[in-house]
């Protein structure tokens, strides 16, 4: 562990990378994408951020440089590496449509020899390759966790782990645990935590135990409990997990930032009805991803649709509510025949989802109308906002809702849910419909589609009114936060003393 003494400077703000240095995706979902672009526009505003991770072998926190973090984060935050291959100017147009939801593996490529082979194949059987994908990917995390998590009590005591002395669910608190000899953050400094890392075994003690050496300022970004508040909505176990970490982070937090008023309002009820701390809670704008626009026509994507098309960007999950559009197509399908849209779902895929994108695959009423493209690039993303007839978002419940804000960006008309924080990202330049209306969103995208003159409307009020949040602007309201909850505490200290 490196020390985090800076003579002759008053304050420093670690800037926790954590999470980050695990991403390996060439794009970014919500979280890291706010990650990143706040922390790349935190080094332009402030000469005082140096960057942080928590060693799960250790159990401890150690200094970091940029040369830690995958080449898709550094191109990002430092513009020094590519984060893709690039993109062919002109990419070929399949002769069909190409479609991620593709049948079932033939008999000859499924396994079958082994029980565990067998259990593989049932799977490939019921689900499509890319929740295979997704859960494979979260198997493989849970399992660095655990081994890293074993490592680091096989350093302690060489004899084996028995099944009396399998691990427990962390205290609230550490109370028991001594403060290391050499704390890693001063009193004087900050430590700004924006990332998910709730896998990483023992950070939020880790966190508690420095706070109690050394009593610097802890300031976390929680930006929803959907975990906590639905866990019908997240796989087995998850729930449980998180909602620890959440309960931890609070109590750690000295400042606890939220992504929007009404998680705000959210996040300080459940704090009273958990009987926690209550710590100030203050809520951020995200930025809308202003790097999408340019004055060039990006060029075409590695799968581009071959009529006019929806777009719809997000991960296809329970809450984000794509049964809702599924059930819409159908009907758009059968009231517009061959003028029915094409709807392009843009984003990951969670495994809770297989019957949903079974049904899409083998309804042969919209399989050639319902697309789902993974990996999307920023440079793809902004040929799709740039090119679809309008954007649809039919989610439940969100934190915030980047993609409403992006479409707004780019000047792009935008059907949405009125659920949850969405009307605070779109205010009244924004379509909404009940997200448990099917009918309201039918008769929404209906309109769209069949009186171009009354998109092409809003859309002009969008350009005329709408003003797009910057990074910058994200990462100067941190840094305000940032400031001011410093110079609270450096106040009360001299009021004690």
């Amino acid at each position: 562990m490196q020390a985090a003494t800076q003579p002759g400077q008053d304050m420093t703000v670690w800037f926790d990378v954590t999470d980050l240095c695990i991403w390996h995706a060439s794009h970014l979902t919500g979280i890291q994408r706010t990650v990143v672009n706040v922390l790349a526009e935190l080094l332009h505003l402030r000469n005082d951020v140096r960057l942080f991770r928590y060693d799960m072998r250790l159990g401890d926190f150690e200094e970091v440089d940029g040369s830690v973090l995958p080449a898709a984060i550094r191109q990002r935050v430092f513009g020094v590496a590519p984060s893709v291959e690039p993109l062919p100017a002109q990419a070929a147009v399949p002769s069909e449509p190409t479609h991620v939801l593709r049948p079932a593996p033939s008999a000859s490529t499924r396994l079958s020899r082994r029980p565990l082979r067998q259990h593989l194949a049932s799977l490939v059987r019921r689900w499509g390759d890319d929740q295979i994908l997704y859960a494979l990917k979260d198997c493989a995390r849970d399992t660095h966790v655990l081994m890293s998590a074993i490592r680091a009590r096989l350093r302690k005591s060489p004899h084996a782990i028995s099944a009396e002395e399998q691990p427990l669910p962390p205290p609230l608190l550490p109370a028991t645990t001594s403060p290391p000899s050499r704390p890693f953050f001063r009193s004087s400094d900050v430590c700004l935590s924006l990332s998910a890392t709730w896998g990483f075994t023992g950070y939020p003690e880790a966190i508690a135990r420095h706070k109690a050496a050394t009593g610097f300022t802890c300031i976390n970004l929680i930006y929803d409990l959907i975990p906590t508040l639905f866990p019908q909505w997240i796989s087995l176990g998850f729930p449980k997990i998180i909602t620890l970490w959440a309960r931890q982070q609070i109590a750690n937090s000295d400042l606890l930032l939220t992504i929007s008023e009404f998680q705000k309002q959210e996040i300080e009820t459940f704090i009273k009805k958990s009987d926690l701390p209550l710590p100030p809670v203050r809520a951020i704008r995200l930025g809308d991803n202003a790097k999408l626009l340019t004055d060039k026509e990006p060029p075409l994507p590695r799968m581009a649709p071959r009529r006019p098309f929806v777009l719809c960007v997000s991960t296809v999950d329970v809450r984000k509510n794509q049964l809702c559009l599924y059930h819409v197509w159908r009907r758009l399908a059968q009231s517009l025949g061959p003028a029915c849209p094409e709807l392009l779902l843009v984003g990951m895929s969670h495994e809770l989802v297989s019957n949903l994108l079974h049904q899409i695959r083998y309804d042969p009423t919209v399989n050639q109308l319902i697309s789902h493209v993974r990996d999307v690039v920023d440079a793809e993303l902004a040929w799709y906002y740039r090119n679809c007839l309008f954007t649809v978002y039919p989610s439940i419940y969100e934190g915030w809702g980047l993609p409403v804000g992006e479409s707004l960006a780019q000047g792009r008309y935008c059907i949405a849910s009125n659920a949850a924080s969405l009307p605070e990202v779109g205010g009244p330049l924004v379509d909404y419909f009940d997200p448990l209306d099917y009918m309201d969103c039918y008769r929404k995208i209906l309109r769209a589609i069949e009186e171009p003159g009354h998109v092409q409307q809003r859309e002009a009020l969008i350009r005329r009114t709408y003003q797009p949040t910057a990074w910058r602007d994200t990462a100067a309201q941190i840094s305000a936060h940032v400031d001011a909850a410093q110079a609270g505490r450096v106040s009360a200290g001299r009021s004690a003393a």
